[in-house]
């Protein structure tokens, strides 16, 4: 797994506790943005419908159904690589 911000791995972690943070970056870790559910565009940012509102998806939030996602967000994704990515390179 890595951290969201940093993109560092973190190694043995199993569980996040609430008010763990990153070693590397002192980011939190229990956020949405770790969550293997956050996804933009869905209603409140989370595939698990009916999840209550967080308004930072960076800070430290108490959200139950948090998962920890495999890979981590990634601040600072490059747009054009993630279209890219998603639709291929259209030279036309």
């Amino acid at each position: 797994m890595k951290c969201w911000h940093c993109g560092r791995e973190l190694e043995n972690l199993i569980r996040i506790p609430f008010k763990e943070i990153c070693p590397h970056c002192s980011s939190y870790l229990h956020c949405c943005k770790n969550c293997k559910n956050y996804k933009i565009g869905m209603p409140n940012d989370c595939l698990i419908p009916g999840t209550e509102y967080i308004a930072s998806r960076e800070g430290i939030n108490y959200c139950e159904e948090f998962s920890l996602g495999k890979t981590g967000f990634q601040q600072g994704a490059d747009p054009s690589k993630v279209l890219k990515k998603l639709f291929g390179n259209d030279n036309n």
